[in-house]
């Protein structure tokens, strides 16, 4: 038997409500008309059925009403929806807003929303980013697959797990330094082939991709030296006036050192103005 398609569960739906419809026709309910109804209407009516017929038979209907849109998503996929995980990129005034304020075009689809005429928005998260940002399916397209990195830990096979294995070798770099003590080949290694693999799949050069990352190396750095109870002497990493950087510090000498000016001006269409001054504040502004 044949796979059905999008357009035979389509023609599926459109013979239950005629059926439907010609029920409604021939026993008018106090609230029916005997007249054919809008086709809202008519899909109304039915999904008020629908309630009551879960409700006699204990079926919880919210429950099913999603896993019918998590279905319908999925099904869509061919006709050009997304799925989680999937690498998509910005376009039109959304892709020409972050390449004016230096922000990442690429990024992964972590979540999605129904609207309510169920057009499906999604949740994008690029690299360096701290939270997810929301887009329609017009302001997205398909991006080139991240090409599989092999590090010292490991194989890597998308950009948001190369993120995270970068920002931890970097931790590790900024730790050894901050002990005056030599960073293992095997990080700085695996942190130049990381950003290097990012920066060619974002499109960021690898300065600006390193300064969009900065809050989140300085964070991964601290909690590492916390843990690793490097804070006695004072600021973790500081070294004397003049004294030449260690091999960590020639590892990390890309990175910019005015991560402070790191912002964003990200804006997500469709929110409320009012709440844009808050995404200001997303970002961290503080350097080590």
């Amino acid at each position: 038997m044949p796979k059905s398609s999008n357009a035979d569960f389509a023609e599926f739906a459109s013979r239950a409500l005629d059926a439907y419809q010609r029920d409604l026709r021939t026993e008018p309910g106090p609230h029916r008309h005997p007249w054919q109804p809008l086709e809202d209407e008519l899909v109304a009516d039915f999904l008020a059925d629908l309630m009551h017929h879960c409700a006699r038979n204990g079926i919880e209907f919210d429950e099913a009403l999603d896993d019918a849109r998590r279905v319908y998503i999925n099904e869509r996929a061919d006709e050009g929806a997304y799925n989680l995980g999937s690498t998509v990129q910005l376009k039109g005034p959304a892709a020409q807003e972050a390449e004016a304020a230096g922000l990442p075009t690429r990024g992964v689809i972590t979540g999605l929303l129904i609207a309510h005429d169920g057009s499906p928005d999604y949740y994008l998260r690029c690299p360096g980013e701290p939270r997810n940002h929301r887009f329609s399916a017009a302001d997205l397209q398909p991006a080139p697959a991240f090409q599989a990195v092999t590090t010292h830990r490991g194989v890597v096979a998308d950009p948001l797990a190369a993120e995270r294995a970068l920002v931890e070798a970097t931790a590790r770099i900024g730790t050894a330094d901050g002990r005056d003590a030599p960073a293992r080949y095997d990080d700085i290694e695996d942190h130049h082939t990381l950003l290097g693999s990012l920066s060619s799949w974002s499109g960021l050069s690898l300065e600006r991709l390193s300064e969009i990352l900065q809050p989140k190396f300085a964070a991964a750095t601290r909690q590492l030296e916390a843990v690793a109870g490097r804070w006695e002497d004072g600021p973790p990493g500081v070294r004397p006036a003049g004294e030449p950087p260690g091999p960590a510090g020639l590892a990390t000498q890309s990175f910019p050192a005015r991560a402070s000016e790191v912002s964003s001006t990200r804006a997500d269409p469709g929110r409320d103005p009012s709440h844009q001054a808050n995404d200001l504040t997303q970002y961290p502004r503080v350097a080590r």
